[in-house]
């Protein structure tokens, strides 16, 4: 599987989830920066782009996981989510699947 650019929606389950890319992606609370989150009551997932290239890709797969998790409902901790992340990322790599990051315009 290999993306040309960055999607801007994923479709997980028949359900369609709006993919963001931001300059900071802030948690509920605001006390934290993250790399990625995932909104599951909108379908909405936001991704960091104050991140290398490589990490923007693996968090991206890291959000996917989350919304995959959810939508078929079944239960993955952080770590497990952490781990396949990962062992998916490590794989494309090592098949030289790429996920292309085709930079787009930074929203705050």
């Amino acid at each position: 599987m290999v993306f040309k650019k960055l999607p801007k929606k994923v479709v997980v389950h028949s359900r369609t989830h709006q993919v963001s890319y931001k300059k900071r992606v802030i948690k509920k609370d605001g006390n934290l920066t993250l790399a990625g989150k995932t909104n599951h009551a909108i379908k909405k997932i936001e991704v960091s782009l104050n991140q290398s290239d490589d990490q923007i890709e693996s968090t991206l797969i890291h959000e996917i996981l989350h919304a995959i998790a959810h939508e078929y409902e079944f239960q993955l901790s952080e770590s497990m989510v952490l781990k396949l992340e990962q062992a998916i990322y490590e794989t494309f790599s090592q098949n030289a699947w790429k996920i292309h990051v085709g930079r787009r315009k930074i929203k705050s």
